[in-house]
């Protein structure tokens, strides 16, 4: 079953001027300098608060935009694909990174159950691994 969350961390930094050619490619160079939300909170140091916004929040509670853009999204991964509207009027290119997600139910997990989770992980890794190399060394004949 697809796993719930309880909160999403995400940031957000803008880039006034909306979505044009330049700022996408300023967006992509963003998204070739940073790995980490750390590094794209220390790219954004310096500038005004609407520039930058680190946002933890429950999934409830997210722009049904964000909320899409953000599932599309592994930790660590950037989109440039939303706008917002800036403090001025105009409009603001929106460069979303998600950070991580807190799964529903791990807040209050004992160690047992954390230990007994990651095990049973790399026990399915075991069992795709094997599973992909047997169907890679299958011969098939069509008649």
């Amino acid at each position: 079953s697809a796993p719930e969350f309880s909160a999403i961390d995400y940031a957000a930094y803008y880039i006034a001027g909306g979505r044009t050619e330049a700022n996408l490619v300023e967006a992509g160079r963003i998204a070739a300098s940073v790995d980490t939300c750390d590094d794209l909170y220390g790219l954004a140091k310096g500038h005004p608060e609407e520039v930058r916004n680190p946002t933890p929040a429950a999934p409830a509670d997210l722009p049904r935009d964000v909320a899409l853009e953000l599932a599309k999204l592994d930790r660590g991964e950037i989109s440039a694909n939303l706008t917002r509207p800036a403090a001025d009027g105009s409009e603001a290119l929106m460069v979303l990174m998600l950070c991580g997600r807190t799964a529903t139910g791990t807040e209050d997990a004992s160690r047992e159950e954390i230990s007994a989770q990651l095990r049973n992980q790399r026990v399915e890794a075991y069992a795709r691994g094997y599973l992909a190399q047997l169907v890679s060394d299958a011969r098939i004949v069509e008649r």
